[in-house]
């Protein structure tokens, strides 16, 4: 199983290489067996863990570094292998692969290596359009730089691994074909079919070559006004040596270099009349394509007044239409209108027999609720009735009497009930005609007077109970008559309890008077004890009152002896760092240890002094008091001792004068010898 990688920049036309393998028997890599990669991702996933660059962005051989795998990403490769297994000849290609050529080395010693190059031009003329407007000198030295650079890491691991690689022009690989598989198939061990015929030389077109440099192809412009761009772009690559250095040494190495005959020369004056025929071309162009704008303006000024006068006689049909539906609308609303008139006054004559109805109605549901009324007085007549039969003797008179006349009430209710029964019905009669002329859009009042025929049928069931009450009460009023005769022995039995109760109550009296007592001395004893409490209260206020006069006066005095007292102020040493001979002499202490800082202490005196008077100036508002007044002051006399104020002061002092000036050095000398005789004496 023989396995080839195509490997080369991508301006380089790689590409061309890899068809021609694929016409000659070499069949494309399948996916991964397990994950399903192509040889393209897995080369992505390796790029991105190993955080290698963009291609388009590498500017120096330094940059393409192989990636150096571990064990652990070898199994993405074998499962790719895997995937492959039952194919004899099959391979890729993937300009990328410039990063892991050492890895896939390393994972099949069957893997041969094809390595595609071109001139330097190719990156020229294959600039795209969309990057010409652009395009400047820097991004050209770059696109150049990164040709170079990637054409020199391809020598570098050809140069290494030249007995598993093929180093190939492709340009001579579409003009000699035949002599370039045959290498390829001696490398392989006759991998590739006998019967592989490569296409011929004739059917690619190549491109003359200026002064022996290079020769095109199919990606290449080709034909006479082609000749310009080429001129030029050999122009540019000669101010290049870099690249034409390295294409040079490709070709001495190379194992199928491009064949120097195939060169034509190109002068200024081709590649002046290519840039003519270039133009006129254009010319030609632009005014096709002029012609070409003016005819589509005629037709879509065509299509425009068509669909213009379509639209007009759509919009006159719309209108007819319009008015059509307008005339139809009237005519349905007119009829319409009638209807809803005829059912207006159906409504009306339907509405006033409701009224009507709803009347004769009210006046039997009063008539019915005097007649409860009357019952409710009867009854309430028979209970009273009732209670004077405990005291009269003649109370079965007067109740027998009650209730014949009950009797006599319930017969006349009774012919009254049939009375407006029989109204009922005339009026139940007189319903069922109207609800026969009704029609069919008169249902909601057939509703209303089926619920009037429901109330009046309960008013007749409320009749009905009614009566029956009357009889219930004629009936417990002769039970009670008997209950009379067995209360008289029931009141002797009551009278005894009553005497019984009276005595009991006499007891009770007796007791809640010697309770009575009892409180009363209760409440004296306590009223006593509260007076006590009162006069002890009162003696609690007074101290209390005392009490808070004396904390008001000690509170007094308190702040009278805090406003008396000095305040206590802290941050002398502070201080002491922000006047000006210590600034100054830690200036000169921070620029003295380096020796171009010695050259740099006058100015940064004087930037110091600046500083200082700026300072002073903003806090000019501000009063400070007396050192002698701060709590700090001890730490504040250690630090005039420090050598920085020593200086600092020396150099105020001295400022003063001329004489000050040149004594200046000397007594600052002396002063730092002091300072480190005081801190070696201080140690020991």
């Amino acid at each position: 199983m023989n396995k080839i990688v195509i490997v080369g920049h991508p301006q380089s036309g790689y590409q061309e290489v890899e068809q021609l393998l694929h016409a000659c028997g070499m069949k494309t890599a399948l996916p991964s067996k397990r994950d399903e990669l192509f040889p393209a991702d897995i080369g992505a996933i390796l790029c991105k863990a190993h955080k290698t660059p963009e291609l388009s962005q590498v500017n120096s051989e330094n940059d393409i570094g192989q990636i150096d795998a571990g064990a652990v990403w070898q199994g993405m490769a074998l499962d790719l292998l895997l995937g492959n297994l039952d194919q004899d000849l099959w391979g890729w290609s993937d300009p990328n692969a410039i990063f892991m050529l050492d890895y896939w080395k390393t994972i099949d010693p069957a893997i041969t290596f094809v390595l595609a190059y071109d001139q330097p031009h190719r990156v020229l003329l294959d600039t795209p359009y969309s990057l010409m407007e652009t395009l400047s000198s820097d991004m050209l030295q770059h696109r150049l730089n990164n040709w170079t650079a990637y054409n020199s890491a391809l020598m570098r691991f050809f140069l290494n691994n030249s007995e598993r690689c093929m180093l190939v022009h492709v340009q001579q690989v579409r003009l000699a074909s035949e002599n370039y598989l045959k290498q390829l198939q001696d490398r392989l061990g006759g991998a590739l079919p006998k019967n592989a015929l490569p296409p011929q030389n004739g059917t690619l077109p190549a491109f003359a070559c200026l002064n022996g440099s290079y020769n095109g192809g199919t990606r290449y412009p080709h034909g006479s006004t082609a000749k310009a761009d080429l001129y030029l772009s050999d122009n540019v690559i000669a101010e290049h040596p870099d690249c034409m250095q390295r294409y040079e040494e490709l070709q001495s190495v190379a194992t199928l270099p491009f064949d120097n005959d195939h060169y034509t020369d190109i002068g200024p004056t081709d590649a002046w009349l290519s840039h003519g025929q270039l133009r006129t071309q254009d010319k030609k162009h632009i005014e096709q394509l002029i012609e070409s704008r003016h005819q589509l303006e005629l037709r879509l000024q065509q299509k425009l007044s068509d669909i213009q006068q379509e639209l007009e006689e759509r919009n006159k049909q719309s209108k007819e239409q319009i008015a059509a539906l307008g005339g139809e609308l009237e005519a349905r609303t007119e009829e319409l209108e009638k209807t809803r008139e005829e059912q207006r006054s159906g409504l009306r004559a339907a509405k006033e027999e409701n009224e009507l109805l709803l009347t004769q109605l009210h006046q039997v549901q009063e008539e019915l609720e005097r007649y409860f009324l009357e019952n409710l007085q009867l009854a309430q007549k028979a209970e009273s009735e009732m209670k004077k039969v405990e005291s009269q003797t003649n109370a079965n008179k007067e109740l027998s009497v009650a209730r014949q006349e009950a009797d006599a009430r319930s017969m006349q209710l009774e012919k009254q009930l049939k009375s407006l029964t029989g109204a009922l019905e005339i009026g139940k009669q007189e319903l069922e005609k109207i609800r026969k002329e009704q029609n069919a859009q008169l249902k909601n009042t057939k509703e209303e007077n089926e619920l009037l025929l429901t109330q009046l049928q309960r008013m007749r069931e409320e009749v009905e109970r009614y009566k029956l009450e009357n009889r219930q009460l004629a009936q417990k009023a002769e039970s009670e008559v008997k209950k009379v005769e067995n209360q008289t022995k029931a009141n002797k039995e009551l009278s005894i309890a009553r005497q019984e109760a009276e005595a009991r109550s006499l007891q009770l009296e007796k007791q809640l008077e010697s309770l009575t007592g009892a409180l009363d001395k209760t409440r004296e004893e306590r009223r006593a004890e509260l007076q006590d409490a009162k006069v002890e209260n009162e003696l609690l206020l007074t101290q209390l009152h005392q009490v808070q006069e004396e904390l008001e006066r000690y509170y007094h005095e308190n702040r009278k002896l805090k406003e008396s007292q000095v305040p206590i102020y802290t941050g002398a040493p502070e201080r002491i760092k922000h006047e000006l001979p210590y600034r100054l002499g830690a200036v000169m202490i921070s620029n003295s240890r380096t020796f171009s800082g010695w050259f740099q202490i006058p100015a940064a005196l004087a930037r110091e002094k600046k500083a200082f008077l700026k300072e002073k100036a903003d806090q000019s508002h501000q009063t400070l008091p007396p050192l002698i007044l701060y709590r700090d002051v001890e730490q504040a006399k250690k630090i005039k001792k420090h050598l920085s104020y020593r200086l600092g002061s020396i150099l105020v002092e001295k400022n003063k004068s001329p004489i000050g000036w040149l004594l200046m050095p000397y007594q600052l000398g002396r002063e730092v010898f002091t300072f480190r005789k005081e801190k070696l004496s201080s140690d020991k």
